[in-house]
């Protein structure tokens, strides 16, 4: 199951913008996407959180005022609240995964930001984590705590429904229609949405719209070329025409197709990004 989900790994390009350098750990596998820390520059009105299907938990690392927010980036792209100064150590989890918590489900997070206080009361790692300033090892006392107490991957959980659904719009990258997975699991249109948006808080196909879109900014980091033809690119990755894709570019993230291509690969952008 977390094996498939791995394929899309969530893109939040405009971060960079809040930092002069961005550190970033890949995991794809145990409900993890990745890790990032920063130290946040004097902001700009250009940091911004795009919709990804995915929640964050991120330390806020100030060592006499620290916080831990668990964050969903919701449906429209939107300011991140960052405090100048200060660094930040994030986990950003899979799109459509968030761990056992017991005080917060997906749904309730997808579209807000809150100070975690269940983690907090994680002190140990907390305490540890606030005052390292070493990545790799915050890495490894978040995985300990999470490993030993959250991550508890259950067989019998990709069987039920909402998983199925889950797994089924991220394994086909967004592309499957909904109708096509209604009838395939032998459940009503209706059934399907009432359970997906009870705990997703949003319908499948707003949730594959967004895979499908993302799927698209991954797709665009792998192409090299000075100029590109979008028409094809539209069509390639599953929109009617180049309209249509340029319809969620100002949707989920407010600019156009070519200003993100252009960013991407920006001697800016690379000369901020650690991939480790």
């Amino acid at each position: 199951d977390m094996q498939q989900i791995k394929a899309i790994q969530p893109k939040q390009p405009f971060f960079l913008n809040a930092t002069s350098h961005y550190h970033k750990h890949i995991v794809g596998s145990m409900g993890i996407s990745h890790f990032y820390a920063f130290v946040v520059d004097d902001l700009n009105n250009l940091a911004l959180g795009i919709p990804d299907d995915c929640v964050d938990i991120m330390y806020q690392c100030d060592e006499k005022n620290p916080e831990i927010i668990l964050s969903g980036t919701g449906f429209i792209p939107r300011p991140l609240e960052l405090i100048s100064g200060k660094y930040y150590f994030g986990v950003r989890f899979l799109p459509g995964y968030i761990p056992r918590f017991h005080s917060v489900s997906f749904a309730e997070i997808v579209t807000r930001d809150i100070v975690f206080e269940e983690l907090a009361r994680e002190m140990e790692t907390y305490q540890k984590i606030v005052h390292s300033r070493d990545f790799a090892e915050q890495i490894e006392i978040f995985m300990k705590m999470y490993c030993g107490k959250y991550f508890v991957e259950d067989t019998a959980e990709k069987y039920e429904l909402k998983n199925y659904i889950r797994r089924e719009i991220v394994e086909s990258h967004g592309t499957k229609k909904i109708k096509q997975i209604v009838e395939e699991s032998g459940y009503s249109d209706r059934y399907i949405t009432k359970v997906f948006k009870e705990n997703y808080g949003m319908p499948p196909k707003r949730f594959s719209e967004i895979i499908r879109f993302q799927n698209l900014l991954q797709a665009l980091q792998r192409y090299e070329e000075d100029t590109i033809n979008f028409m094809s690119v539209a069509v390639d990755y599953d929109y009617y025409d180049e309209s249509h894709m340029l319809r969620f570019f100002r949707q989920y993230m407010n600019e156009t197709p070519k200003y993100y291509y252009d960013f991407i690969r920006s001697e800016g952008y690379h000369n901020k990004l650690d991939v480790m």
